[in-house]
């Protein structure tokens, strides 16, 4: 079941806070093509607004990170106490693709039939042989992970989960992007792709630590490096398998992000509202400063703001 639009009353909600279910929604649509790619997509023209909150509601989660700060009598101005993972792009509502389940147990609920389109790039097709073995509790492991397209492997440290992703990579027969967030763990993947595998370390693609000389066939890169300026490197798109080495840092909340929360919330609709402005000040005298001061005008503008004056 899902949540209630956020504007229902205080008496509609359970004792825990938590918003009560309500199935009867007027003028649902009795199908609804869902996009799979990077993301899922969905076509917002026909959805109910009620809806389209409860969708929203299944990818966003409260933020420690507020929580923390309020309890340490600290400034939490610019510390969303929601985090929503929900984008509007082009008349679509774009959904992280690990939700893919519980949206379709959402549809389910108010009788929708769901349409799966895979848009999904499949990759270049790629041979590779593993030059070792793995212990059972590493038989049981791999079994799971190549059960699913997409998951998270947590084990501890020295249980071989380089090794697992390394057989992996030998089981999907495609071409593949590691990603890595330090030069160290990057210098470590490649010494044991080359050992596992059976091949030279200039036969690994590597972007990132001061070098670009991706393959397409097998390539380590530091997320850093495929994200410039704001813009993720189209490359990305072109492989069928990436492993994201302590993926656990990911979901950290990026200056962008909390502009995108805060600007979000004056995008409500209000029958009296015609535009929004945002007024962000700096003091262009201070270096850092100022160079923050850019960075939120590129994501100002990526928002679909007008930058009327940039300043200096």
């Amino acid at each position: 079941m899902s949540p209630v639009d956020e504007n229902d009353p205080p008496w509609m909600r359970l004792p825990s806070g938590k918003r009560r279910y309500k199935l009867k929604i007027a003028d649902l649509p009795e199908t609804m093509e869902l996009v799979v790619a990077n993301r899922i997509y969905i076509k917002t023209d026909n959805l109910p607004s009620i809806l389209v909150n409860q969708l929203k509601q299944l990818v966003a989660f409260q933020n420690p990170e507020f929580y923390k700060r309020q309890n340490m009598r600290l400034s939490t101005f610019l510390t969303p106490r929601v985090i929503c993972c929900a984008e509007f792009l082009d008349g679509y509502l774009s959904l992280p693709r690990g939700c893919l389940e519980e949206v379709c147990c959402v549809m389910d609920e108010y009788g929708i039939t769901v349409d799966i389109k895979d848009e999904r790039t499949v990759g270049k097709k790629a041979k590779f042989k593993f030059y070792g073995s793995l212990n059972k509790e590493q038989q049981d492991a791999s079994r799971k992970i190549l059960k699913s397209e997409m998951g998270v492997l947590v084990a501890p440290s020295g249980s071989g989960k380089t090794i697992l992703a390394i057989h992996a990579i030998t089981k999907r027969k495609t071409n593949t992007l590691i990603l890595v967030h330090r030069k160290p763990l990057m210098e470590q993947w490649r010494l044991q792709l080359a050992a596992f595998l059976g091949i030279d370390l200039k036969d690994i693609g590597q972007i990132g630590a001061g070098k670009d000389k991706a393959n397409g066939v097998l390539d380590i890169a530091m997320i850093q490096s495929m994200e410039r300026k704001g813009m993720v490197d189209d490359r990305i798109a072109d492989y069928g398998f990436v492993v994201v080495d302590e993926c656990h840092h990911v979901s950290a909340v990026s200056f962008k992000g909390k502009i995108v929360q805060y600007a979000g919330r004056l995008h409500r609709r209000h029958k009296s509202k015609m535009e929004v402005r945002i007024y962000d000040y700096v003091d262009a005298y201070i270096p850092v400063l100022r160079r923050m001061y850019q960075r939120r005008l590129k994501t100002y503008k990526a928002m679909g703001y007008e930058i009327i004056a940039p300043g200096g």
